[in-house]
Order: structure tokens, then C-alpha cells, then sequence
């Protein structure tokens, strides 16, 4: 009798990795998670050791069930920058010896894991991005070539519109608001100079920023307009990747729209706004990514193997 056999799918973000670890049959065996194993935000020894640690923890199962990894797939954003693909395949490969291995863009592992595996998945988190995929697999994908000129409607974009704004209030252009108020006491910063000297610093790194778009949306969420008005913007910054990506693919009538990310998911404002746009556009069947991007990841691994 063979051991049993096991794929891993791996989703890895800017902030951590999810790793599932799933039988041929599709149930789930293993779920641990990890720092960030995305190239954008972590150097390649750092996403070994967090690959690594996430293997470590699924390695007493296999032992005590006798079992091996048999194909492994991982989902990240970036692999299409030069050299990062194969960066992560080597690592890969050098964790998994003997596994099947492939490295996709982090918006293809998710909408693997949707059932229609066709349709446009509109991702706002830290960054943004939309892709999309027709049934017979062909491909479009509108955003996501990183911050300094994309991501626009993300974690990222929201709170640097939100900073401008703090600069003009404070500088006397407009009132101060909610959102400036908040913005600077979870900073704990009291000057334009403090705000400044910290976007001028390496501490300012793309998660870091992101991460104060809560406040932004707790601030919307509370009536604050200059708040609302950026996340709004966000949201029609966001519905215009849709819509591109609609553009290049001829797409069946009912196809799904998802909507998926920390800003997407969670920023009700922004949501709101966002599907508005869209059904505008006739996009009219919008749902929130219902699976996890590891579990599409999981999908695409199983497929490597050879039944």
C-alpha cells in the first residue's frame, strides 16, 4: 500500500502566509499560518523561513500518518516582477524535493478557489489589483503594478490620500477633520514635521502605511466627509480596473464579480460605493470572495498531479 499523498496550497500575503494542507479528496488536514512570503515586502531569506516554519508545522502529521507533500502550489503577488517567480520556485523546491511545484500570481490562487473558476476577482488590500478569466482560461488583469504609480483604491493609496489631506488641514487650507484628528493621535504625532519625517523614513514601508486605513474607515463610518470622500474616490479608482478587465474579455453574461481584500471585505463605505459603480456598469452579480485564496491555491496544486 503507497502512502497517502498530500498537496499543500499556500496563499502569500504582504502580512502573512496561509498555508492549507488538504488530501487528494479535497478535505482539510492542516491550517497553520506564517509571516509574509510575498517578494514585495520580505526578502527572499525571510519568505524561506516563513515557508519553512509553515512546513515544519504540518511535518508531525504527515510523520505520524506516514504520508508525503505530492505537489505544492503557492499564490503570491508579484511573480511577474523579473526574477521573482523563479525566487520563489527555487525555495520551493528546495523545501519540497520530491513535490510537484508551482508559483501563480496571488489573484489567480484566488479565484481558483471560487467553484466557477471564471469571472473578475477585485482585490483591495494593501495594494490592488483586479484579474479576471474567461472559462476557457484566458486572461486579463488591469492594476497592481505597485504603489508608487497603481494600487490605486488600496490600504496603501487611501491613507496617502488620507496624509495630503492632513497636510492641507494642518496648514490652515481646510478645516481639521475627524480623520486628521485620528490619523495623528494614532500616531502620536502633533506637526506636519512628525508626519513628514516618518513618510521620508524607512519605517513608512507599504504595510506600515496601509495598516492606518482602518482609522480612515472608522472615521467614514462615523459621518466624517473628508474620510468619506477618499474612500469614495477609492471605490470609483477600483470599479475603473473592473471595468477594464471586463473590456478585454468576453465574458458570460451572469459572471461573477468578487470582491476580495482587507479594504474590500471590511470598509463598508468603500463597499458600498464600489458595488454602486460596478452595477452601473452591468456588473450586477457581485459577491464577496466566499473561498480563501490558500484553498484555490489547493485547487491548482491537486491539478499537477496525475491520477
Amino acid at each position: 500500500m503507497s502512502d497517502p499523498v498530500y498537496v499543500l496550497g499556500i496563499d502569500g500575503g504582504a502580512t502573512k502566509t496561509h498555508g492549507v494542507l488538504c488530501g487528494l479528496n479535497g478535505e482539510v488536514v492542516g491550517e497553520s499560518f506564517s509571516g509574509p512570503s510575498n517578494l514585495e515586502t520580505a526578502s527572499a531569506a525571510q519568505v524561506r523561513e516563513y515557508i519553512m516554519e509553515l512546513a515544519q508545522t504540518f511535518e508531525p502529521f504527515l510523520v505520524k500518518n506516514g504520508g508525503h507533500v505530492g505537489a505544492v502550489c503557492l499564490g503570491s503577488a508579484g511573480v511577474s516582477h523579473q526574477g521573482a517567480k523563479e525566487t520563489l520556485e527555487t525555495i520551493l523546491h528546495e523545501i519540497y524535493p520530491d513535490a510537484s511545484i508551482l508559483v501563480v500570481g496571488d489573484m489567480e490562487a484566488a479565484l481558483a478557489a471560487n467553484p466557477q473558476n471564471c469571472g473578475i476577482l477585485l482585490i483591495a488590500g494593501t495594494g490592488s489589483i483586479c484579474f479576471g478569466r474567461q472559462t476557457d482560461g484566458v486572461t486579463a488583469r488591469a492594476g497592481g503594478w505597485g504603489r508608487n504609480a497603481s494600487d490605486g483604491g488600496s490600504g496603501f493609496w487611501i491613507v496617502m490620500q488620507a496624509f495630503a489631506r492632513v497636510f492641507h488641514e494642518l496648514d490652515g487650507v481646510y478645516p481639521v477633520s475627524l480623520m486628521g484628528r485620528k490619523l495623528m493621535e494614532s500616531m502620536n504625532f502633533s506637526t506636519q514635521r512628525q508626519l513628514s519625517d516618518f513618510l521620508n523614513s524607512e519605517k513608512a514601508d507599504k504595510t506600515t502605511v496601509a495598516s492606518y486605513c482602518t482609522v480612515v474607515a472608522e472615521c467614514a463610518d462615523q459621518g466624517d466627509t473628508a474620510a468619506i470622500e477618499i474612500l469614495e474616490q477609492g471605490a470609483s479608482q477600483l470599479a475603473k480596473l473592473a471595468q477594464a478587465v471586463q473590456k478585454k474579455l468576453d465574458l458570460p453574461a451572469d459572471f461573477t464579480v468578487m470582491l476580495g481584500g482587507s479594504v474590500a471585505e471590511k470598509c463598508c463605505v468603500l463597499q458600498e460605493k464600489l458595488k454602486a459603480l460596478l452595477q452601473q456598469q452591468g456588473m450586477n452579480n457581485i459577491q464577496l470572495l466566499q473561498q480563501q485564496a490558500a484553498l484555490g491555491a489547493v485547487r491548482l496544486a491537486r491539478d499537477l498531479l496525475v491520477f
